[in-house]
């Protein structure tokens, strides 16, 4: 079979027969005259006479002048226990239930984009994906100058196709190419770049983390973490070993139902002892993202230190609650918003170097208004005290100045003034009582002979 076959259909769907007869294959489609050859180094481990396989659908992949079965779908057991015996010499037989559409050819280059060499002695693999499920699989083996070119690939609209190499045991892919896009017969050209690693994660930038406190929830506060984490480098950053992760988040020590809403399948998130680490190789560009999700008590004041182990460009923090006063030194408020239930504040900062903490202090409004109201009557009764004091003491300092007669008051008023202290002194018991007659007597005497000076 030469090169032109590439370009053709040659696939029969719901064959009534295939026989094996000299050097090759013959498989018809019925309703149709046409009729493909396959040679027989793409059977020629097969043990046996002319097998037939019927109800059968045949996709061939062409390398030069040599055919390989790579695709079989059928329900018969004569069909099976051939797709077992070519799978038993090394060709890549799997199956699908979903449809043909037609054949499209999808072909490329794999580029080491750290400037090393190719992968070598290695397959690159093509997976046909529909409604996020796969369908098929082919495999072929990648050329050593990093080119290769999928021929006679199943087509169906809904069909989503994705290639991908196994390198420095990690797997690189092309991204998702789109069945809708395409037509029957068409070639897609696609560049899958490979890449060398590093297990320096100081090379790692964190552009940028969104946190939501939610305290919607009586006795507790939801807190969702979002970090998006940028790898400007061509190497991929890889964990140091099994044991170590690339990244150590901290969490708060109160944290229960820690959970990863993109899933954590692949054991990528592990829990540590101050925290959770990342083991997930971070690719060069803007892509690696971390998630996380969990609760702590909250019943009264509480201070939660945020910190990452990378640089960020910004943090953003929303609090949605009632009746809950935020306080922090490092953010600044930068939206409110109020709705009939709950109260959304919005915070910012940037340029957080590596390691520093921006603290918040989350308050509830009725512990704030107790926690005033007693400063208020401790004040109070501070003051009343202080008065209480100072006034005593001004009058006691009166009393002890005052003298015995006032021998030389010059008006009324000032013998009055010692009259007054004289009788608090009296009532205080500093002074005797005999003594305070005594004395009394004199001030009165002296007021008396003043007053009748006046008169003259």
């Amino acid at each position: 079979m030469g090169k032109k076959a590439l370009f053709f259909i040659v696939f029969a769907i719901l064959m009534s027969g295939c026989t094996r007869a000299g050097n090759q294959v013959q498989v018809e489609n019925p309703g149709s005259e046409q009729a493909v050859s396959i040679p027989t180094e793409a059977i020629n481990r097969l043990q046996g006479s002319a097998e037939t396989i019927p109800a059968a659908s045949i996709i061939l992949a062409a390398g030069g002048e040599k055919a390989t079965l790579v695709h079989l779908v059928t329900k018969a057991e004569p069909g099976r226990e051939i797709a077992g015996k070519l799978q038993s010499a090394g060709y890549s037989i799997l199956s699908s239930s979903s449809p043909t559409a037609g054949i499209i050819s999808i072909g490329g280059h794999v580029v080491n984009a750290s400037g090393g060499a190719v992968p070598q002695n290695t397959f690159i693999t093509l997976t046909i994906y529909e409604n996020d499920q796969i369908v098929n699989q082919i495999k072929i083996p990648l050329d050593l100058s990093g080119s290769f070119q999928f021929n006679l690939v199943p087509w169906n609209p809904n069909f989503t196709y994705m290639a991908s190499v196994v390198y420095n045991s990690i797997e690189f892919d092309s991204g998702l190419i789109d069945a809708g896009v395409l037509l029957p017969g068409m070639t897609v050209q696609i560049h899958l770049a490979v890449y060398e690693v590093s297990t320096d994660a100081q090379l790692l930038e964190a552009l940028r983390m969104r946190v939501v406190y939610d305290f919607t929830t009586p006795g507790w506060v939801h807190i969702f973490e979002n970090i998006l984490i940028s790898n400007p480098t061509s190497l991929v950053i890889v964990p140091p070993s099994d044991g170590s992760p690339i990244l150590d988040f901290p969490l708060p020590k109160e944290a229960t139902n820690v959970v990863f809403p993109d899933g954590n399948s692949s054991n990528r998130f592990r829990l540590t002892s101050t925290g959770f680490g990342d083991w997930q190789p971070v690719m060069p560009g803007d892509g690696h993202q971390v998630l996380v999700e969990y609760s702590v008590p909250f019943t009264s004041a509480w201070r939660c230190d945020l910190t990452t182990p990378l640089p960020l460009d910004s943090i953003m923090v929303m609090v949605k609650a009632s009746r809950i006063v935020t306080s922090s030194n490092e953010l600044q408020l930068s939206m409110v918003q109020n709705d009939s239930t709950s109260s959304i504040s919005v915070y910012a900062a940037s340029s957080i170097p590596s390691g520093e903490q921006i603290s918040i202090l989350f308050t509830p409004q009725d512990q704030i208004q107790r926690i005033w109201l007693g400063i208020g009557i401790f004040t109070v009764t501070i003051l009343l005290a202080l008065v209480y004091i100072i006034r005593s003491n001004q009058v006691r300092a009166r009393g002890e100045n005052a003298p015995a007669v006032a021998k030389n008051a010059e008006n009324v008023d000032t013998i009055l003034d010692a009259i007054i202290a004289l009788d608090d002194r009296h009532r205080h018991g500093d002074i005797g009582e005999d003594a305070y007659q005594k004395a009394r007597a004199e001030y009165v005497e002296k007021l008396e002979a003043l007053s009748d000076h006046i008169k003259e």
